[in-house]
């Protein structure tokens, strides 16, 4: 990954944070462009880019166009073929495709837009979609579809303002139009010279995914089979491909965006505000037990709500277990999981055992409220997905 010069002050501090985080680590070189490189996800950083990749497919499945799920070993022209043959396709439809970037390389933007400020080795997963419209619709299909992603991104973000979308980039031909999904991390600052600008822009701009619109279909005629070219009526009868609107995301890349998002209000203050739908695991257990003598019943109650809360499908982090003892103390525990994005914590007490009352801390606000263990596991999922 590349980044221009002009990548300072609290965009370095949020890439370091980034970088000593327990979510994923890399190299920074920042002699003359400032460059990033070595990008590997640690397991909880890759249960983050999973269910940014669920929170995608989810997406594509509340859209009115039809979305199908195509198989990534096979090309675009095999996934066509295969849907043609069992599905009664109608224009406009989409195929979804998710590939290796080190064994399928088909997906490369065509154009680079000069103000992207951060270039990204693709290696690992590619998300991308490939809608066939009809070619008068193209144009007004791409304008939804961008705003549509834009709002996608700002729903997860702790900075919805950082969004936006770029001007359009045109090839020579006329053939391909590329729109890219940005955001804008760090500072602006004012400058002290006459000779500068009013504003000198410190803050990086970051293209987080890339539409494409082929007005007369894919370059390549044959990823299209004939089968679903469009046919003019009367005569002489004449046949054209649909347009292709193709939505391109990095998911390393989006991973990175996503974690820079929640680190940006304080990057080194130990806590990745990270989206609760987005967070790797959504709630964790403590006990905090001053009578030493109780603390038994207290773990059999927190291995009973770990239960609860893991048949209701919500990812937990048990700091009650007896292999968590090394965290250290409660405060410890707290940090831990803040430092992990937990969103939520049930704190068990010694009253928890006659009252069946329990503290519920929020990450973001650092509050508990009380509830009841009756209220779990429905109380903690409407939370969560509201």
């Amino acid at each position: 990954m590349v980044m221009a010069k002009a990548s300072l002050g609290k965009f370095r501090d949020i890439l370091e944070a980034c970088r000593s985080s327990k979510f994923m680590s890399f190299s920074l070189d920042d002699r003359g462009p400032t460059v990033v490189s070595g990008l590997s996800l640690t397991p909880v950083g890759k249960m983050l880019r999973n269910n940014l990749r669920q929170e995608s497919h989810q997406l594509l499945g509340g859209t009115a166009v039809p979305v199908y799920r195509g198989t990534g070993s096979m090309s675009l022209a095999e996934n066509l073929h295969f849907l043609h043959q069992n599905y009664p396709l109608s224009l406009p439809f989409g195929v979804a495709l998710e590939v290796n970037g080190s064994e399928h390389r088909s997906f490369e933007v065509p154009l680079q837009t000069a103000t992207s400020g951060l270039q990204v080795e693709r290696t690992m997963i590619d998300l991308c979609t490939t809608y066939l419209i009809a070619p008068s619709l193209a144009a007004q299909f791409l304008h939804q579809t961008q705003r549509q992603r834009k709002i996608w991104w700002m729903r997860f973000s702790s900075g919805p303002g950082r969004y936006q979308i770029s001007d359009a980039q045109s090839s020579n031909d006329g053939e391909r139009t590329v729109v890219a999904i940005r955001a804008r991390f760090g500072n602006t600052e004012r400058a002290t010279s006459t000779e500068q600008p009013a504003t000198q822009e410190l803050a990086q701009t970051i293209d987080l995914e890339w539409l494409e619109l082929f007005p007369r279909g894919l370059l390549k005629g044959s990823d299209i089979p004939e089968e679903l070219y469009i046919r003019t009526k009367g005569k002489p009868k004449k046949t054209f491909p649909p347009a292709v609107v193709r939505v391109h995301q990095d998911l390393d890349r989006a991973t990175l965006a996503v974690l820079m998002d929640a680190l940006e209000p304080a990057p080194f203050s130990g806590c990745v505000r990270v989206h609760r739908k987005l967070a790797p695991f959504k709630c964790g257990i403590i006990c905090n037990v001053k009578d030493r003598a109780r603390q038994a019943e207290v773990e059999d109650l927190a291995k009973h709500l770990a239960i609860v809360l893991r048949k209701a499908d919500i990812s937990l982090l048990d700091y009650s277990l007896p292999q968590a003892k090394d965290v250290g103390s409660y405060r410890k525990q707290i940090a831990n999981l803040d430092a992990l994005g937990v969103p939520y914590t049930l704190v068990l007490r010694d009253e928890a055992l006659e009252t069946g009352l329990l503290s519920l801390r929020a990450r973001d606000t650092t509050l508990a409220e009380t509830i009841h263990v009756s209220d779990l596991p429905h109380y903690l999922i409407k939370i969560i997905q509201s």
